[in-house]
């Protein structure tokens, strides 16, 4: 039961923080304070840039390698932290657009942060919020579903050799990531409508609590997947949603995220600025929940009360 609630309670951090940010933090005068925030932003943007120059110097941080070069992470843990990091500090440079001058280049230097790590979520992110800023401040149009949908082919085609590599190479049987996937439809048809249940598949407590779902669809030998060797366990997302609460968990999850989606909309009626970080935050989530666990990740909490706070401002 332990893992269940835990699982559970990982499953909707990201919307009780959307909830916290729209009563608490929507209060927050960000006209008032933007200069002391901006000064903060700066000094931790070019904090992040002069360890980078520095670590492609004398390597004073772990980092892998990735076309040859090095994919930064600074003092994270993984790189995908660094970008959402760097991703939650755009969204309060755009949210203070309006209140103070100057903050584009260090939003341009934070989407070059980003594309230090080389990951082809960080340059499909950092092109959706390019392609945010230009629709929002200069086109002064809103972001629509048929606006999301042309981001798509340009993500396709910046991320095509991680997809190759993970869904059509010679890697595919020993591929934690193609496997997690491709079992979750079939736990998704067995136990339909309602999945396996919280704590069961491709999440973090399922790897904590090793479910005996690994085993019975033939996982727990695959690498990344076995007991005490679990890392790659909590690397998607979809496919969680869909094993762990079937078919039914994964539509009402789709249609909440397009609700999110529908109720952002309304930020631009107020303030064009907190749009642009809104849809930047929410995107950059559907973007990373292709590969890895988004809306679940720690990261997520911060962005979900910003976008929060934003909603909160409209009402």
């Amino acid at each position: 039961m332990k893992a269940e609630v835990s699982d559970a309670f990982l499953c909707i951090k990201f919307w009780l923080a959307l909830y916290v940010g729209k009563k608490i933090f929507a209060k927050i005068d960000m006209q008032k304070y933007a200069s002391k925030i901006y000064f903060h932003v700066k000094c931790i943007t070019i904090l992040y840039g002069v360890l980078i120059v520095i670590d492609y110097s004398l390597h004073i941080f772990q980092a892998t390698e990735r076309y040859g070069l090095r994919s930064e992470q600074l003092m994270y843990t993984h790189p995908t932290v660094l970008v959402a990091c760097c991703v939650f500090l755009i969204m309060i440079l755009l949210s203070l657009k309006n209140y103070v001058t100057g903050s584009k280049k260090y939003i341009i230097m934070l989407l070059l942060i980003m594309c230090s790590t080389l990951r082809s979520k960080a340059f499909g992110a950092a092109l959706a919020i390019i392609l945010i800023c230009y629709f929002v401040f200069v086109r002064k149009k809103k972001i629509t579903l048929r606006t999301m949908l042309l981001f798509i082919p340009l993500v396709v085609i910046l991320g095509w050799d991680q997809i190759q590599y993970y869904f059509f190479s010679s890697i595919i049987p020993d591929s934690a990531r193609y496997q997690l996937l491709t079992k979750a439809f079939e736990i998704a048809r067995d136990m339909f409508p309602l999945g396996a249940g919280f704590a069961t598949f491709g999440s973090y407590y399922s790897g904590v609590y090793y479910s005996s779902v690994y085993a019975a669809y033939g996982l727990s030998n695959i690498n990344g997947l076995r007991i005490g060797a679990s890392q790659f366990i909590s690397d998607s997302f979809w496919p969680m949603i869909l094993g762990q609460s079937g078919y039914f968990g994964l539509f009402s999850y789709i249609f909440a995220v397009m609700m999110l989606l529908k109720a952002i909309q309304g930020i631009r009626r107020v303030e064009n600025s907190y749009y642009a970080a809104a849809m930047s935050g929410i995107c950059y989530l559907i973007i990373v929940s292709m590969a890895e666990s988004a809306f679940v990740h720690p990261i997520a909490v911060p962005i979900a009360m910003m976008i929060g706070a934003f909603l909160g401002k409209c009402e």
